[in-house]
Order: structure tokens, then C-alpha cells, then sequence
């Protein structure tokens, strides 16, 4: 009795490590972190660099760090938040290292507040034309989203 007791608390054990522990199970990151009208600005004539925005939300019930964004064919992509200096009107950009989306809520990505930056594009865009980013989040792993040029 007590080996099968054993048994059938180990095998319990592995069930939750597995199904139900979001931080463990291999699902589909769209059920568990969803982009919303995820888009790039087409960059300027002579410019390589450009921004993106998205509502980004937390479907889980834990909470999700974002650590990092790698975009293809831009060098460098970071997360950015334009600041207001309500003193003198003037403005600036600070880059966002990571940011936390609480459970079942949304962070908006919109001109004039949190965006992401893309610099160094190597390739030339037209509307339409699609930017695979990967996400990098904990505790999940890597998220792909695709980001049309507007």
C-alpha cells in the first residue's frame, strides 16, 4: 500500500510538472503572450532606422518578464520609451532593459511613448512587407511575432 501510494504521488508530481505548470509545458506562446496590431513605421528614404508598436498581453495568471527583442534583417532592435522633460518641452529616449507584464493585463507600444527601435535595416521594405521579431521572456523562452511595415 504504501509503494502504491508512493508511486501515485510521483506520478501526480510529474502530470503538474508537465500540463499544468505554464513555466514547464511546451504550448503555443500566442496563448500565453499576445501581440495586438504589432507594426513597423516604413522607414524613411535614407534612413535605416525605424520604430514598431504593439499591445502586447499577459494571458497567463503569473507574471511574464520581457527581457530582449532580435528582429531580422535590422542590426540592432532594443525596447524604448520616449520621456517628456515637462520643464522645457524638450524630449528623449531612454532604452528599457526589461519590463514585466502583470497577469491578464496589456502594455500598449504607441508613437510617443514605449516602442521599439530598429536600427540598421539591411533590407528594403515596402508597406506590407513583414518583420519576424523574437521575444525573449521569462519564465517562458522565445516568442516569434511578426511585424508588418505600415
Amino acid at each position: 500500500m504504501f509503494f502504491k501510494k508512493k508511486i501515485y504521488h510521483f506520478i501526480c508530481s510529474v502530470i503538474f510538472i508537465i500540463y499544468l505548470n505554464p513555466a514547464c509545458s511546451n504550448s503555443d506562446s500566442s496563448l500565453y503572450l499576445h501581440f495586438d496590431n504589432a507594426y513597423v513605421k516604413l522607414p524613411l528614404i535614407g534612413s535605416d532606422s525605424t520604430s514598431g508598436y504593439a499591445n502586447i498581453t499577459n494571458r497567463t495568471d503569473y507574471l511574464i518578464s520581457v527581457e530582449g527583442i532580435s528582429c531580422s534583417g535590422v542590426s540592432l532592435s532594443s525596447f524604448h520609451e520616449t520621456l517628456v522633460d515637462h520643464m522645457s518641452g524638450s524630449t528623449s529616449m531612454e532604452k528599457i532593459e526589461r519590463f514585466k507584464i502583470f497577469p491578464n493585463k496589456s502594455i500598449k507600444f504607441s508613437p510617443g511613448g514605449k516602442h521599439i527601435m530598429l536600427m540598421g535595416i539591411s533590407e528594403e521594405f515596402t508597406k506590407g512587407d513583414k518583420i519576424t521579431c523574437q521575444i525573449f521572456t521569462d519564465p517562458r523562452g522565445i516568442v516569434k511575432v511578426e511585424f508588418e511595415i505600415q
